[in-house]
């Protein structure tokens, strides 16, 4: 697990009230547990609070291929080609499913798209969603440069959304180096000459998305 990952659960407000019943997800590792690489995270010096001082409830489930149920959801996680055991996620029910899919490179470059689907990392999650909020860090141009890194351009991205053939696609997991100025200018540089089947657009904090 990448502390780029975590970063932000030490600055998760549920995790300081005591009122709170937390439950993290995470995936399995063949080397430690969810709980230790949580502790080593939450901890001097990295952090200033011991994860197990959190006065709060909290239960950890460590998960690979996994089918569960949280209420009326169907929750699916699969395994997804990114450097190190990370997982995305399919949330369904009978009226409509969403695919959350965040450190993710479908194939190493530009080839293999061209194959059968069902080999591509991450489609079985992706296909027919209602949403699909999904890994697109990079220009195509930063993309060349960072091969193997485990991160999408917007136009693999996109491409993959297709594949899937998915209702809405939501371009998210911004680099840190792009301003919103120039996340516009990319985004709108690359719709230019688009026609897609499905709605495109990029993630922005605070938006609300209701399916059925």
């Amino acid at each position: 697990m990448h502390i780029d990952h975590i970063q932000g659960l030490g600055f998760f407000k549920p995790i300081f009230d005591p009122k709170k019943e937390v439950h993290i997800w995470g995936p399995i590792s063949s080397s430690h547990s969810l709980q230790y690489r949580l502790n080593r995270y939450l901890s001097p010096p990295l952090f200033p609070v011991h994860f197990r001082d959190l006065a709060y409830k909290i239960h950890l489930h460590e998960i690979s291929q996994s089918d569960f149920k949280i209420g009326e959801l169907n929750i699916n996680s699969r395994y997804v080609n990114h450097p190190g055991p990370t997982v995305g996620y399919r949330i369904s029910n009978s009226r409509s499913a969403f695919a959350y899919i965040p450190d993710h490179e479908p194939f190493l470059g530009n080839q293999g798209w061209d194959m059968d689907k069902r080999w591509i990392s991450g489609i079985e999650l992706a296909q027919n969603a209602d949403l699909l909020i999904h890994d697109s860090q990079y220009s195509e141009e930063e993309y060349s440069k960072r091969i193997g890194w485990g991160h999408c351009s917007i136009n693999h991205a996109s491409k993959f959304a297709s594949i899937a053939e998915v209702k809405k696609l939501l371009l998210f997991h911004h680099d840190p180096n792009h301003t919103d100025q120039q996340l516009e200018v990319m985004f709108n540089d690359f719709m230019k000459d688009k026609d897609f089947k499905f709605d495109v657009d990029l993630a922005v904090e605070g938006s609300v998305f209701e399916l059925q």
